[in-house]
């Protein structure tokens, strides 16, 4: 059974700060990535450990991190942030996970 997925209004204010493209790429990932399975462990999907945002789950799509949680049949992506290096950005803004 697919889930459903619900992009919160906070992911999608990071999504309005993309590109057009970028934009279409997340897209279309999260919904190949997060329909089935998404609490599967795979080279895209990744469990993290607890953080101070208590965010479960990432989706890597290049230099992006969809950040999301599963609750029932609901795939919430919470945030998009971008990765430089070892730090993640949310709004602009570093932040810990």
């Amino acid at each position: 059974m697919p889930y459903t997925i619900d992009i919160t209004f906070d992911a999608d204010e990071d999504l309005e700060r993309l590109t057009a493209r970028d934009r279409r790429i997340i897209l279309t990932e999260i919904r190949t990535h997060l329909t089935y399975e998404p609490m599967q462990p795979t080279l895209k999907r990744k469990h993290l450990k607890e953080n101070e945002l208590n965010i479960p789950w990432e989706l890597r799509v290049g230099i992006y991190r969809i950040l999301y949680k599963v609750e029932d049949n609901i795939v919430y992506v919470l945030a998009i942030a971008s990765k430089e290096h070892n730090d993640y950005y949310i709004k602009g803004k570093k932040v810990k996970l």
